[in-house]
Parts: structure tokens; C-alpha cells; sequence
């Protein structure tokens, strides 16, 4: 009876587990601010309560963010006035504009226009869609937050990847011409046999005698070690292709991730951290500092841009070691039957190459001419980068 009781109760007051972290976080950091009674000791006490909310989330993210507005005066760390305007310098600016381009992208989906456009250019295989992919993302990841580039560009990739499913396992799970006419020794429509002369011999010397010999005969060549029933090569196709489909998918998904962060260090309105940097580095003394204390946008473009794409070109590399392996054209200790063998059995083949590109061009042509809006908000991009490079 005990057990009925209190299971319901326990789940009942994790059902509000929210408000209660939303309560106790405060009362159980109290000592804090009393132990340390200073303005470092309040300050722990906000950021501490700050990033716990931050966390799990216990209150709506915003407001979180705005909890400085009242803690910092309450606890007499700054006053009202000093601290509302850190809420509006430029940086702060800069950082709403770019969430502001990466809404209008979206909006009108131009990122996924660029996106397939990209795609269609650098080719159907899976190195050069992983290429494209990570060209876009790092492209828009230069004027874009990371946050905001990633959330963008994610949907596209899970879209691409479904459709790489499909056609995988139309290509490769689809029944074959040999499973539809089996020949009369059951067994063989599997794979084709190595060649076996003792067999052969025997099946040639017993062709004259009963058909009951023939038979047994036939039955022991089935039953030879080297072959597999159909069933299993068909199971053992499958799970090389599921295998197959989350290696992609999780090759496409940490491409978006790493050119989105490299993407970020490209230009100065890529990532939060490089806007604090540049206000950092604008309040030093160029007396004591020299020319770091007057990096502007152009600047920082200029110095970071080519680390950006050798970056980028090193990621799209590892990847590739990581998910796909070491290229085959590349194996020169390999003899060409090898790489004629290796070549025949991948997966990925011609065939489903050209399916995707069609995939690929039928995306696409589903968005449609280009509108008006995509229009406008190009133009309003182009304009933004010039005047935050000017």
C-alpha cells in the first residue's frame, strides 16, 4: 500500500520540478551573500542563481537575462542606470541585426535557395555534398550567428538526408532480377559460386546416372561452406545500409557544426565572442597597444579569413577520413582489380549519385522563381556587409 502511495506523490512533484529549482536555487545559494558580504560575494550570488536558470531552464530564457536589471541594484553592484545601458551598446546592436538577417533568411528560405544551389554546383557524391554543405553554412555562419546558422541550416540536412535514405534503400533493398527467376539449384541465386572443379567434375561424371544422384550432388554443392542463404545476404545488405545512413548522418550533422563555428571567426559579426573581443581591444590605449587597439571589421577580415577556409578545408578532410574512409583512387599500393572490386560493392555508386542530383534539382525547382521578398532581403544583406565593412 506504502508503494501506491508514494510512487503517484513522487511523480507528481517532479511534474513540477521547474518552479520548485525556480524557488530553492535562490534560498539554498543564501549563504553566499551572507558569508561574503561584499559586492563580489552579491555578484557570485547572481551569476550563480543566473546560470543555474540558465541551464535547466527553470524560467523562460529571456527573463533570465533580463534578472540583472533588478539583482545588480538590489545587492548594490551597479546602479540602474550603468547597468540598462550595457543592454544597448553596439555590440549588443550588432548581435540583434544579425539575428534579425538570419530571421529574414528564413523567412523567405533563401538560406535553403543558396543551400541547393551550392549543392547542385559541388556534385552528388557524399565527399562533395559534405563540401557544400559546409561551404553554406560557413558562409552564412560569416554574417549570421552561430546559433542562428546552425538552427537554419540543420532542417536542410535532415531533409537531405531522409531523401539519401529513400534512395539507398530503393537502390539497395530493392528486389534484384535474379531473386525473381531463381535458377533450379535453390541456394544459387544468392551470389555466384567460386569456382569449385571437384564439384563440377562430379556433377559431369554423375550427368548419365539417376536423377536421385544428380540431386544428392546438387545438395552438397548447396551445403558448401562459401555459400549463404538468400535471407542472410539480404539481412546482411540491410544492416550495411543502415550502418551506412547513420555514419551520413552524423557526418553531415558535425559538418554543419564545425563550419559553423568556423564560419564565426571569419568576420567579426559571426559569433558574440568576436563583437566583446573588438569592444575589448577599442577600449585599450594605442599608445601601449599599437595597432591592436584599432582592429575593425575590415581588419579582422583580412586577418582571419584565409585560417577560416584552411580550417574549413581541414574539417571537410577529417570527416571524410573519419566517416567515408580513405579515398580509393588515392590507394596506389592497391592493384586496379582491387580498386575494381572496391568500386563494384560500395554503396554508394553511380546509380544512386545520379538519383540524388535529381533529388537535388527537384528541391529546388519546388521553391519556385526567385520572389520579391528573397529579393529584398538580398539586397538588404548586401547593403548590411557593406556598411559593416565600411
Amino acid at each position: 500500500m506504502c508503494d501506491q502511495v508514494v510512487v503517484p506523490v513522487y511523480r507528481r512533484i517532479l511534474g513540477y520540478w521547474k518552479p520548485l529549482i525556480g524557488i530553492l536555487t535562490p534560498i539554498v545559494l543564501l549563504p553566499i551573500p551572507l558569508i561574503y558580504q561584499s559586492k563580489t560575494g552579491s555578484c557570485a550570488y547572481c551569476v550563480l542563481i543566473m546560470a543555474i536558470y540558465w541551464m535547466t531552464e527553470a524560467i523562460p530564457i529571456p527573463v533570465t537575462a533580463l534578472l540583472p536589471v533588478v539583482l545588480y541594484p538590489l545587492f548594490g553592484i551597479s546602479d540602474t542606470d550603468d547597468i540598462s545601458r550595457e543592454y544597448l551598446k553596439d555590440s549588443i546592436m550588432v548581435f540583434v541585426g544579425g539575428l534579425l538577417v538570419a530571421l529574414a533568411f528564413e523567412y523567405c528560405q533563401l538560406h535553403k535557395r543558396i543551400a541547393l544551389r551550392v549543392m547542385l554546383f559541388t556534385g552528388a557524391s557524399l565527399r562533395m555534398l559534405m563540401l557544400g554543405t559546409m561551404v553554406t553554412t560557413a558562409f552564412l555562419s560569416m554574417w549570421m550567428f552561430n546559433t542562428a546558422t546552425t538552427a537554419m541550416m540543420v532542417p536542410i540536412i535532415l531533409s537531405i538526408n531522409d531523401e539519401l535514405q529513400k534512395s539507398l534503400e530503393e537502390v539497395h533493398t530493392a528486389p534484384s532480377i535474379d531473386s525473381e527467376e531463381p535458377s533450379t539449384i535453390g541456394c544459387e541465386t544468392a551470389t555466384p559460386l567460386p569456382s569449385t572443379p571437384n564439384l563440377t567434375n562430379r556433377v559431369v561424371e554423375k550427368r548419365n546416372n539417376s536423377i536421385g544422384d544428380t540431386k544428392l550432388i546438387s545438395d552438397q554443392r548447396c551445403a558448401t561452406p562459401n555459400q549463404q542463404p538468400t535471407s542472410t545476404i539480404a539481412d546482411d545488405k540491410k544492416n550495411e545500409v543502415e550502418k551506412c545512413i547513420r555514419s551520413m548522418r552524423t557526418m553531415f550533422l558535425l559538418s554543419t557544426c564545425y563550419s559553423s563555428n568556423l564560419g564565426g571567426t571569419g568576420v567579426v559579426t559571426g559569433s558574440g565572442t568576436n563583437l566583446v573581443a573588438l569592444e575589448f581591444l577599442g577600449d585599450l590605449d594605442p599608445k601601449h597597444h599599437g595597432d591592436y587597439a584599432s582592429l575593425t571589421f575590415a581588419t579582422w577580415a583580412a586577418f582571419n579569413f584565409l585560417p577560416m577556409v584552411l580550417n574549413i578545408v581541414v574539417a571537410w578532410v577529417y570527416l571524410q577520413f573519419v566517416y567515408l574512409g580513405f579515398p580509393t583512387h588515392l590507394k596506389f599500393w592497391w592493384s586496379q582489380e582491387e580498386r575494381d572490386s572496391a568500386a563494384a560493392g560500395r554503396i554508394f555508386n553511380p546509380q544512386l549519385e545520379s538519383k540524388i542530383k535529381l533529388m537535388l534539382a527537384k528541391k529546388y525547382a519546388d521553391l519556385g522563381s526567385v520572389t520579391l521578398h528573397e529579393v529584398a532581403v538580398a539586397i538588404c544583406f548586401i547593403v548590411a556587409i557593406t556598411s559593416w565593412v565600411r
